[in-house]
């Protein structure tokens, strides 16, 4: 789990990963995204990405 300072662009160019985020009570949220998915992660956005095979 880690953040940044910055925004970040999450892209899945082949296959399926798992973007996991917290949400504003501090849950996590798990984003299942497949090829071609992209996801902007706002500055200070505590965040994990589990990758799957």
């Amino acid at each position: 789990e880690h953040k940044h300072t910055i925004e970040e662009i999450r892209y899945v160019e082949r296959g399926v990963d798992w973007l996991d985020v917290r949400d504003i009570r501090d849950n996590w949220v798990r984003i299942e995204m497949t090829t071609g998915d992209m996801a902007i992660l706002p500055s200070n956005t505590y965040h994990r990405a589990v990758f799957r095979q």
